[in-house]
């Protein structure tokens, strides 16, 4: 089973949303990624290309939580979350400081 993780940059965005948009972000985490056999085969899954390639998102409502999956830690790593609008542009700045990272697979099982 997969567990997921909040990074700091999940944190800071999360934060900056409504209490009413953190209780609904939390509730759908909470029923959809809490013990995920498969993160991927949620409906609202995506995978992203071009420069975000590694990365994937999910849509909830009019908002998307970009999510990077480490199935080799079975680890659901939550990165960023924001409005359809805007995620993308704001994620984009952010994405190159931690790009290194979160794409690195360099993990070893020992």
């Amino acid at each position: 089973m997969f567990k997921y993780i909040a990074l700091p940059t999940f944190e800071k965005s999360f934060k900056k949303l409504d209490l009413r948009t953190q209780l609904f972000i939390k509730s759908w985490i909470v029923n959809n990624l809490t013990n995920v056999q498969d993160p991927t085969a949620i409906s609202s899954y995506k995978e992203l290309k071009g420069n975000y390639k590694g990365v994937a998102r999910y849509r909830i409502g009019n908002y998307r939580l970009i999510v990077k999956i480490n199935g080799n830690k079975l680890e659901l790593l939550l990165v960023y979350v924001d409005k359809r609008a805007s995620v993308y542009q704001k994620f984009g700045r952010i994405f190159k400081n931690i790009k290194n990272k979160i794409l690195d697979e360099k993990h070893t099982d020992r």
